[in-house]
């Protein structure tokens, strides 16, 4: 913990007399009022049930203690200011909330029964007290075994805390209304050493997530879950878990560190609208950063390199990365010495074969001890995939592996001739709100796209958005397979003449059906080409300009191609399970990381461009295209709902089920920690991207089946008319006869 300067004067006297004024500042103050609903969601998720004893203790004026009250638990809220206590009743009294009692205590004079609280809540209080473990330790007494801590203390990692530390003594700030509580402060807390102190004293099982910005408002609000920017720390976590780590908690809500491309995406619509028209006037090489520029450079060369060049590189990749997780991961040491591995004695890319295979589940089960730094550590990112097996997964990657793996993405994609010059008409996942004509489109300067709602696939809809595109000249389209064979359906049903602008189509993140590309080629009259990755950063393949065979990028990561036996694949026409190691992720290392993406072994160069890059063709397990049917009979692709943020983070697997158009019941198996607030959580996400046009419900489950061949089910589609897969066939319309359900085997 890093301390401040102490200040004699008593903070209790100075919030007392600012009582009334406190209590104003949640009904008007962003901030605030986010500081307000944190505190509440946390208990609610804490108690599930809806109902419990609740201290709020330090509660100030009373407005979260009177919050979780109106939730329907029984609070007693404390507070060592007289006048705070007295301002919090008269509130209780207006408001005739009859389940909360407020009492004079301060914190030196600590008496309260132990373990006769469900959850304790304490925001903003320990930083003021002289002895703050002595004080917290006393909290979690009063909690009964299971019982939940919620507490908020001043973001030692924050810049603008930091800022605030500077000017904090001078007159001007000091005379503000909104900056004299600082003086009163005595410290600022480091998140791992603080997680460590309260694992100390009991607690585990811990949430993290930063946020306050006292400035900019609702763009603040937006900004403060960036764990530099935040000044304050939530923590809650749970009495006497035996699971506790301190040193990597998974934290409650997605982290993100503070980075160009964070920064970007977590500014409101109206900042980047309001800076969007001069940022775009600059080159993009500049505007994507230094990094972007290196590594597309860097990738210009390198594709070209003979292949024993390539394999020298990946040979010097993978023991930088074997050596790294063997001398700073727990997970990987123990792997490497149970498999007799030592990285120092590697000598050909054969050597690591081996090393055993691991999968997602080794990730999802040994995650704290495979990171090779903190989480919190600076230019970190926490991350979760879009959940493509129905099990999303965790993990935490360096912020800056954005630039390397858009360099990948640019060079590929300049096969199909594209340039950064090209504006890319976006049909993927994005929720895009209309613009002031009521067209469903938002421009990105920076990466100049333009994108289109593909929840709000409609024909009317449809034919605005070729419209739109058709008036931005020469251009692509990135999509994904589902959308884009949307639009050429619509396109030949109604006769729509070509976008003879187009310079390509970009196809990514679901399967590619052989009869789909033919039929979407035949409508738009020009080349779609498609790209394979993913989120963990392990393999990168991309098609070739003369052909749909996939080349494996030698310098992204370590491609291997197992059969069922674990042995490597290098005959043509073979097929088996892809299998990587990445170069990108040095946070948590991906080493022979099975996939669960099989393909068909094609060559190890292409004669046609002269590449020596492996060649695979016929990828298969990667995102199928399954279809959602919303309430005007229009398709939504499941891969839209995809969610890399932490909406499925108490969830272990998940499900759509459908039976008629407009709704439909997603299957969950909850994860420790799951409740009714996690439940709403989802909801909220998702339909923020549906936006009504699809009523969900959340409907629990011990377990979700699989297939006879062990494959997930992301949609189990009822609806007469639409085909598994749908691979490519015309949905018949109208729909909404319902059929049986799939058949499957339980997994």
């Amino acid at each position: 913990m890093h301390e401040l300067k102490d200040n004699q004067s008593t903070s209790t006297d100075f919030f007392g007399a600012h009582a009334t004024r406190w209590l104003g500042l949640y009904g008007v103050k962003p901030a605030f009022m986010d500081r307000l609903e944190l505190f509440t969601d946390s208990v609610k998720s804490a108690l599930p049930d809806g109902t419990g004893r609740v201290l709020d203790f330090g509660c100030g004026p009373g407005v979260i203690a009177m919050a979780i009250a109106e939730s329907g638990y029984d609070v007693v809220g404390m507070d060592g200011a007289e006048l705070m206590i007295e301002t919090a009743r008269k509130e209780q009294a207006r408001r005739g909330i009859e389940n909360a009692e407020f009492r004079v205590m301060d914190a030196r004079e600590f008496s309260i029964p132990p373990e006769s609280f469900d959850a304790v809540v304490c925001s903003s209080v320990i930083e003021y007290v002289e002895d703050d473990a002595a004080l917290v330790k006393k909290l979690i007494g009063t909690l009964r075994p299971g019982g939940r801590l919620v507490i908020s203390v001043p973001n030692a990692a924050s810049l603008i805390g930091k800022t605030e530390d500077l000017l904090r003594d001078t007159v001007v700030f000091a005379r503000r209304a909104g900056g004299q509580h600082l003086g009163y402060s005595r410290r600022r807390y480091r998140r791992v050493a603080f997680l460590k102190l309260l694992q100390s004293l009991g607690l585990g099982s811990f949430a993290c997530t930063s946020f306050e910005v006292p400035v900019l408002g609702r763009a603040g609000v937006a900004v403060s879950r960036l764990k530099r920017v935040g000044v304050m720390l939530l923590v809650v976590g749970r009495k006497g878990a035996p699971d506790a780590t301190a040193d990597h908690c998974e934290p409650r809500r997605t982290q993100k560190a503070i980075s160009r491309k964070n920064l970007w995406e977590e500014a409101p619509r109206a900042v980047r609208r309001l800076i969007g028209r001069p940022l775009s006037l600059l080159p993009r090489r500049a505007l994507l950063g230094r990094g972007f520029r290196q590594s597309l450079d860097f990738v210009e060369e390198a594709q070209w390199w003979p292949a024993d060049k390539s394999r020298d590189y990946q040979l010097a990749q993978v023991r930088r990365v074997c050596q790294l997780a063997y001398e700073r991961s727990a997970f990987y040491a123990k792997h490497f010495d149970e498999a007799g591995f030592d990285p120092r004695s590697i000598k050909t890319l054969d050597d690591l074969s081996c090393l055993p295979t691991i999968d997602r589940d080794d990730l999802r089960n040994n995650i704290e001890a495979i990171y090779t730094r903190s989480p919190d550590s600076r230019g970190v990112d926490c991350v979760s995939t879009g959940g493509t097996g129905g099990e999303p997964l965790r993990f935490c990657i360096g912020s800056d592996r954005s630039g390397v793996d858009f360099a990948y993405l640019v060079s590929s994609w300049q096969r199909v001739g594209y340039d950064l010059r090209t504006p890319a008409a976006v049909f993927r996942g994005r929720a895009v709100a209309e613009d002031s004509r009521g067209l469903r489109h938002e421009f990105d300067p920076i990466l100049n796209t333009h994108n289109y709602s593909a929840f709000h696939m409609s024909d009317e809809n449809m034919r605005r958005y070729l419209e739109h595109v058709r008036g931005l000249g020469p251009c692509v389209l990135h999509v994904y397979p589902s959308t884009v064979a949307m639009l050429a359906r619509f396109m030949r049903r109604h006769s729509v003449a070509r976008l003879e602008q187009l310079r390509g189509i970009i196809a990514e993140s679901e399967i590619v059906y052989p009869q789909q590309r033919s039929m979407v080629e035949d409508v738009f009259g020009c080349r779609y080409f498609s790209c394979y990755g993913h989120s963990e950063k392990l393999v990168s393949a991309a098609e070739c300009e003369h052909s749909t065979d996939y080349h494996i990028w030698p310098t992204y990561g370590y491609f291997e191609l197992l059969d069922d036996k674990g042995c490597r694949i290098s005959e043509s026409g073979r097929r088996g399970e892809i299998v990587g190691t990445g170069f990108i992720n040095s946070v948590v290392p991906f080493i022979r990381y099975r996939t669960g993406d099989f393909a068909t072994y094609v060559s190890d160069r292409c004669d046609a461009c002269r590449r020596e890059h492996v060649c695979i063709r016929d990828i298969e397990g990667h995102r199928t295209q399954e279809i959602l049917v919303a309430a005007d009979n229009s398709l939504i692709p499941w891969t839209a709902l995809n969610m890399h943020d932490d909406t499925f983070a108490y969830v272990r697997r998940f499900q759509f089920r459908q039976e008629v158009p407009g709704r439909a019941v997603l299957r969950v198996v909850p994860g420790v920690g799951f409740g009714d607030e996690e439940r709403k959580r989802i909801i909220k996400s998702l339909d923020a991207k549906l936006q009504g046009r699809l009523l969900l419900s959340v409907v629990l489950t011990d377990a979700i089946d699989v297939t006879p061949q062990g494959k997930a089910i992301y949609v189990d589609q009822a609806i007469e008319g639409i085909p598994d897969g749908w691979g490519g066939e015309e949905p018949e319309m109208p729909l909404g006869e319902r059929r049986p359900a799939v058949s499957v085997e339980r997994g």
